[in-house]
């Protein structure tokens, strides 16, 4: 008896960690509480009944992000292999790269647009700052939280539960912190 409505003028800012122990830690958590909500909906999943959360939203977070992880991490072993084998020649390793990067690029891209829509939220400079970041982010540091994503997988396996707590120094604003 009742509907979910989106507004795609809200947003949400999260604090960067500061350290590789603390993003692991804040990237396992958010991946339990992913795989938590999407056990609690199951129902929901592929169920036309939903209309679009059903039968979209909720069948894309479990392929792309609760089981992609898993296949960038088979997809990175296999294509070391490949290397290591001599299986792969160079077209391939452009090609891979190459689309890695587009596909990375075009998205980040339309997360900013779509969070701009309406309202910009970051001046010129700073959305050009950002695409370059998002080229960037795509050599190591996605693995990398990938990684941390697998094993908050592993975390709902082992069935550890909690949110523990993180280390934070707010959001600074003229040298004050603002939380």
């Amino acid at each position: 008896p009742h509907r979910i409505l989106y507004n795609f003028q809200s947003h949400c800012w999260t604090e960067v960690p500061e350290s590789m122990s603390i993003l692991k830690k804040q990237r396992d958590r958010w991946q339990r509480g992913l795989i938590q909500i999407l056990s609690f909906h199951k129902r929901m999943i592929g169920n036309p009944r939903y209309g679009r959360y059903g039968l979209v939203g909720f069948p894309y977070f479990v392929i792309v992000e609760v089981l992609g992880p898993w296949l960038e991490f088979l997809g990175i072993i296999a294509f070391i292999a490949g290397l290591a084998a001599g299986w792969l020649y160079i077209g391939v390793l452009v090609f891979y790269l190459a689309t890695n990067l587009l596909f990375s690029f075009a998205l980040s891209v339309a997360s900013l647009y779509i969070g701009d829509y309406d309202r910009p939220q970051f001046p010129a400079r700073d959305r050009v700052v950002l695409i370059l970041t998002s080229l960037a982010e795509t050599f190591g540091f996605r693995q990398i939280v990938s990684f941390f994503r697998i094993t908050g997988f592993v975390s709902v396996l082992r069935k550890i539960t909690g949110w523990g707590t993180m280390t934070r120094r707010g959001f600074l604003r003229k040298g004050r912190a603002r939380i």
